[in-house]
């Protein structure tokens, strides 16, 4: 059986990892979670800055940070490493990894998650394996085929590179429909650890980080309805051979799921349901609303699309118990919503379903994303009269700027319109 040290870069959650984790020891494996910098240390100013050739993206740590990764890497002393990445990850991944090679030139790199989806003809370079579908049905026996109890070649949904460098390319898995077979994720501190603000944090998380206040991840379905095209969920599905609408779990699978997590970690004070969507079958939501509010009790954080936000739905989270929703608008203008966004919420849907959770008394923040090039001066002033319009009190949470990466459909506009 392996030594697994798995990382991940801007997210203490890190659910999936959490969740390949309990699968992997039910099998005898050893793993190990490593979070480098918590979410609210993204935009903390350090050095030295870490690119990535292609993105020519800066995501800063600093020395004594990836000190403390490679003192853990050294103690754990893996059989091989897995990173999930995301675009604005890259660079920083590909530098450990190196360190990684470095230190240990023969262990097996793996490489799983949302940019892998996209840019798997360029992210082989730099692992020795890609997991290109979700890695649920399969990773029990990727571990198997490192340790050397099966060929590489007979697991599906992943590209490897054998002993000469060719790259092998299996075939693609369907949709990964059997989620209640996986188990819970796995929270235990035994084998996790944090390194962040300078800090190594063994065993436990940076205080101020989402779990170290106290917000523990649970998430009730898979997949998106909607397709941004500034969002991952927004490339074509075929191409990375997702199903399109969310794959639903029972109410009772998702409440067994969060007394194992009250169990099993200490200190959980709040639910955060990172659905891309939260729910919107009514029958299924309100029926977890009553059941939630009976068995659990704790505060909770969702995230709602304007158009999903109904009278049903906010009194069915209000008897949830203290609720916060987070609120994609992204823009006032209808124009850059429907044309460049590939959102179909208008301003008066934002209204609406502001002025829906406000009357329910629910706490709601509203996300907006700037710094975009395709934005003309009509368009903010419509973003602006948005904001003044929303029914107060609701929370400004921020103007994230629009990122172009490879092979995303908000790329291809921006091509389209003749931008760099």
């Amino acid at each position: 059986m392996s030594k697994i040290l798995f990382i991940n870069c801007y997210d203490d959650m890190m659910l999936a990892l959490r969740t390949m984790s309990a699968q992997l020891e039910r099998d005898g494996h050893e793993v190990h979670l490593l979070a480098l910098r918590h979410l609210e240390d993204c935009f903390t100013p350090c050095v030295p800055p870490v690119m990535h050739p292609v993105y020519n993206y800066s995501l800063q740590t600093t020395q004594k940070e990836l000190d403390y990764v490679m003192t853990l890497f050294e103690e754990i002393d893996p059989d091989w490493v897995g990173f999930s990445v995301t675009s604005n990850h890259i660079g920083l991944i590909i530098h450990i990894g190196r360190l990684f090679k470095e230190a240990k030139p023969d262990i097996p790199i793996v490489w799983g998650g949302a940019d892998v989806w996209f840019n798997a003809e360029d992210d082989i370079r730099y692992a020795d394996i890609l997991v290109l579908s979700e890695a649920d049905s399969i990773i029990n026996d990727l571990a198997k085929a490192i340790d050397g109890d099966k060929d590489l070649k007979e697991v599906p949904g992943i590209w490897y590179k054998d002993r000469h460098g060719e790259v092998h390319k299996n075939p693609k898995l369907p949709p990964f429909e059997d989620v209640e077979s996986v188990p819970y994720g796995n929270w235990s501190l035994e084998r996790f650890h944090e390194v962040s603000a300078d800090q190594l944090f063994r065993h436990g998380y940076h205080p101020y980080s989402m779990v170290g206040q106290g917000f523990r991840t649970v998430m009730t379905a898979r997949g998106c309805p909607f397709t941004c095209s500034f969002c991952c969920n927004g490339y074509e599905r075929e191409e990375v051979n997702f199903s399109r609408l969310g794959r639903q779990r029972t109410v009772e699978h998702v409440i067994a799921e969060i007394k194992h997590l009250l169990k099993t970690s200490p200190g959980t004070d709040v639910i955060y349901f990172s659905d891309e969507v939260f729910p919107m079958n009514r029958r299924w939501v309100e029926e977890f609303a009553d059941a939630y509010r009976r068995e659990i009790g704790l505060a909770f954080s969702c995230y709602a699309y304007p158009t999903t936000v109904k009278p049903w739905f906010a009194e069915a989270l209000a008897r949830m118990g203290e609720c916060y929703v987070q609120m994609g608008v992204q823009t006032g203008s209808d124009r850059l919503n429907r044309d460049v966004f590939h959102r179909f919420a208008t301003q008066q849907d934002a209204i609406n379903a502001g002025r829906i959770l406000a009357e329910h008394g629910i706490s709601y923040a509203v996300d907006l994303i700037g710094y975009n090039p395709m934005e003309t001066e009509e368009d903010s002033r419509a973003t602006l009269d948005l904001l003044l319009k929303m029914p107060r009190p609701f929370i400004f949470q921020a103007a994230y700027e629009l990122m172009f990466w490879r092979n995303f459909p908000i790329t291809d506009k921006a091509f389209e319109r003749g931008l760099p």
